[in-house]
């Protein structure tokens, strides 16, 4: 069901609702989707988009506006909120936001340190990813080995070729910290 312009008067509420933290996915989602779009311009005033990356599959509806919001932002860390919260609530249909996201991961653009940081979010959707994740554990900077062996482990057993580099990683790392996530990764991927 969509309000439409009478919608426009809920756009304060959503703001408000958005800014909250134990806010139910739910809820955002059934606004969004009432909304329709006039929901943009409210999400691009409150966006904490962390908070719609926890929309499911539920919100399906919201993910061109998402895209759009993505393309047409400036900011690289709306950019990367928009694009993982897309991914989260319909992997299939946000093509757009998964190639952005390699170009930057592949590239070590602007939106890499932020992209990689939300990734293990999406859990087991993080699957396409992997093979950007590899060259993450590959690299020089420690952020990045650990932040790819976090999202590695929430794939969990579709991650096993990454076995390898993380036993690697978890033996040889010079930081302790790069050998600890290394190690849990290890642990969460041969669990599942």
């Amino acid at each position: 069901m969509r309000a439409g312009a009478k919608a426009k008067s809920a756009v304060p509420d959503l703001i408000k609702l958005l800014g909250v933290k134990d806010v139910r996915s739910d809820q955002i989602a059934d606004i969004l989707v009432s909304i329709g779009p006039d929901a943009k311009a409210a999400v691009q005033k409150a966006v904490p988009a962390a908070a719609l990356t926890r929309i499911d599959a539920g919100a399906k509806s919201a993910v061109p506006m998402l895209l759009d919001l993505m393309k047409t932002t400036k900011d690289d860390y709306e950019r990367t909120e928009f694009a993982i919260a897309a991914v989260n609530i319909d992997p299939e249909s946000s093509k757009a936001a998964r190639e952005w996201m390699r170009t930057q991961l592949a590239t070590n653009g602007e939106a890499a340190y932020d992209i990689v940081d939300r990734l293990s979010d999406l859990g087991a959707k993080a699957k396409p990813f992997i093979p950007e994740l590899l060259v993450m554990l590959l690299s020089k900077t420690p952020f990045f080995q650990m932040e790819a062996a976090d999202t590695l482990g929430n794939i969990g057993s579709d991650a096993k070729e990454a076995l390898p580099l993380l036993k690697e990683l978890a033996e040889k790392a010079p930081q302790a910290n790069v050998r600890k996530h290394a190690a849990e990764a290890i642990k969460l991927i041969e669990a599942k």
